[in-house]
């Protein structure tokens, strides 16, 4: 449990800082040694036998202690030692058992999933047969094709959420593996919800069938399948709570909040659960779960910190910075510094791009004279090239170093958003700004669509300038206006 996690913590701090009082000690008794036998010297130096005499014993009674206290602090750090080794098999045992538990979830997740469907397959042969038995009740025939329908689907549900369940159960494994308690606690209550998950839509799949079955018998048909309707009904009610704390479980990583924002986090999914239970429809679970998962996202948005000293909260691209650090976006200059206001030139910027796009594998180069092919940049060149996201600034020169221009960087988006198959539709009227004539030719269509979409703005009412250099914040926050139209 949490509390014995805690005590257990606490007794390996208190053996460590016992070890570490121990060592202290007998280094203070090592320099009274030394003293006194500084002192002996002396004194035999100045022929005073009595106080060589006295100096001596003090030096050996020093001496003695610094043993004693050396031997003290070897025994309390053996001990710390011994607690932390102890405490980190206990780790590993009650990680273990969270594990085995989300392998069980898994193996009993994969069976449901497979008696699902073999329902729906009975629900099809029984569609099958009612399509051929009862050319003159079409009515039921539609009802048990509806049925045989509605089972696969249920079927195809419950094999998501077996797959989900296996996936827990891996990350359990892995997580037993190093000892982590908390996230293979995590990953076996995923499993679990998995589980059952698959089982409430393993039901609808048994529902449905009946109910693609009672089409064959006139007599039984009316009573059995609305009897059934209101099962499946109610059973695939069940399949979408448990599905939503499924979605729940892993709407956060714990590691990445201090105690806290856990606490706050941990209260919201309570709450949550709460709602989703009392729930009467499949809309009434989906409003808790989107307002537990939004309420969620406020609380990492609070607890999201960077290690930049140049970037405060109250800066209009702060919320941009934690974006692209915590997305792995963009870096700082240094670790400590994001440079909010230095320009950001061509290789940063395929290169973040490339980021965006998960970093495919590539093959294949660029015909570039200025760029070097070992540099952090060229894997994206080549990728950004292929997929025609960016050009040169002509035929044969990429400068990457050189600074992007805001028109530049609207461009690349805008190519970037035609590559992923996004909306880019959307224009503006720019003939409100005065520097619209200033846009060149291949970013009109870019600048029009940034401004439409807001991923751009100008920098003031009446000026977009196109060609001024970009920000690192301004390029920082055009990457979160950006990702946010992508949702």
């Amino acid at each position: 449990s949490t509390a014995e996690d805690k005590t257990a913590a606490e007794a390996a701090e208190a053996a460590a800082a016992e070890a570490q009082a121990q060592a202290d000690t007998a280094k203070i008794a090592v320099i009274d040694a030394k003293a006194a036998a500084e002192e002996v010297k002396a004194a035999a130096d100045e022929k005073n036998e009595a106080a060589a005499k006295e100096a001596r014993k003090a030096a050996e009674d020093a001496a003695k202690a610094a043993a004693e206290a050396a031997a003290a602090a070897k025994t309390a750090a053996e001990t710390a030692e011994a607690q932390k080794l102890a405490q980190a098999e206990q780790a590993k045992k009650e990680a273990q058992v969270s594990a085995d538990a989300a392998k069980a979830s898994a193996d009993a997740a994969e069976t449901a999933a497979n008696e699902a469907q073999a329902k729906a397959d009975a629900a099809k042969k029984a569609a099958d047969e009612a399509e051929a038995s009862t050319a003159d009740n079409k009515d039921a025939a539609v009802k048990a094709r509806k049925a045989a329908e509605e089972a696969q689907k249920a079927a195809d549900e419950a094999k998501k959420a077996a797959e989900d369940a296996k996936t827990a159960a891996e990350t359990a494994a892995k997580a037993a593996e190093s000892g982590a308690v908390i996230a293979a606690r995590s990953a076996a209550e995923a499993a679990k919800y998995a589980q059952e998950t698959t089982e409430q839509y393993c039901t609808v799949a048994t529902l449905q069938a009946k109910i693609a079955e009672a089409q064959l018998n006139a007599q039984n048909t009316q009573q059995e399948a609305e009897e059934a309707e209101k099962a499946a009904a109610a059973a695939k009610l069940a399949a979408a709570k448990y599905k939503a704390m499924l979605d729940l479980t892993e709407s956060y990583n714990h590691e990445e909040y201090d105690a806290e924002g856990l606490e706050q986090i941990n209260g919201i999914i309570a709450a949550a659960k709460e709602k989703i239970s009392a729930a009467a429809s499949e809309e009434e679970v989906k409003t808790a779960l989107d307002e537990a998962v939004a309420a969620i996202a406020e609380v990492e948005k609070a607890s999201q910190k960077h290690p930049f000293t140049d970037v405060t909260k109250k800066d209009w691209f702060n919320d941009a910075v934690l974006y692209v650090y915590h997305n792995g976006l963009m870096k700082g200059v240094t670790d400590t510094k994001f440079a909010p206001k230095a320009s950001m030139n061509r290789g940063m910027l395929v290169t973040t791009l490339y980021r965006m796009a998960d970093s495919p594998e590539v093959e294949g180069d660029v015909k570039f004279e200025d760029v070097d092919h070992n540099s952090y940049y060229y894997k994206a060149l080549v990728w950004a090239t292929q997929n025609h996201i960016v050009t040169g600034v002509t035929a044969t020169k990429f400068a990457p170093e050189a600074d992007v221009t805001r028109q530049q960087i609207a461009t690349f988006l805008y190519r970037y958003a035609q590559f992923m198959q996004m909306d880019t539709s959307v224009q503006s009227d720019l003939s409100g700004y005065t520097d619209a004539n200033q846009i060149n030719n291949y970013a009109k269509d870019a600048m029009s669509w940034a401004v439409g979409t807001k991923i751009m703005e100008g920098v003031d009412k009446t000026t977009l300038a196109p060609t001024h250099d970009a920000m690192r914040a301004q390029v920082a926050t055009m990457l979160m206006r950006f990702a946010n139209l992508e949702k």
